[in-house]
């Protein structure tokens, strides 16, 4: 298995990539740092699952879509219906992602 990166670019910013202890979550993201944190210990898929979630809630607050109060909560809940479909996506079209890596190159 290749190695994960330290590193994620989206749109203009870069988020730090990392491990660490985290008490009852998989992972979370720090906003003011720009860090996804995963907890220590995860099998590789929820490993994957979880850095696809904190993705997700980076591109809903890139968009502008994160808010707070009951709209962070319907947020959680977006991140966590696209989490599976998202891997589902990146794991089967291979051919797919390959093209729009190259589609999309600058």
């Amino acid at each position: 298995m290749k190695r994960r990166p330290r590193k994620i670019s989206v749109g203009k910013s870069v988020y730090r990539l990392r491990t660490r202890r985290i008490d009852g979550f998989f992972g979370e993201t720090d906003w003011d740092s720009r860090t996804i944190s995963v907890a220590r210990g995860l099998a590789p898929p929820v490993e994957a699952k979880t850095i696809i979630h904190e993705i997700v809630h980076v591109l809903l607050d890139e968009a502008g879509l994160m808010g707070s109060g009951s709209v962070a909560r319907v947020s959680e809940r977006v991140c966590q219906g696209l989490e599976s479909p998202l891997a589902s996506l990146l794991v089967d079209n291979k051919a797919l992602i390959a093209w729009l890596q190259e589609a999309l190159k600058k």
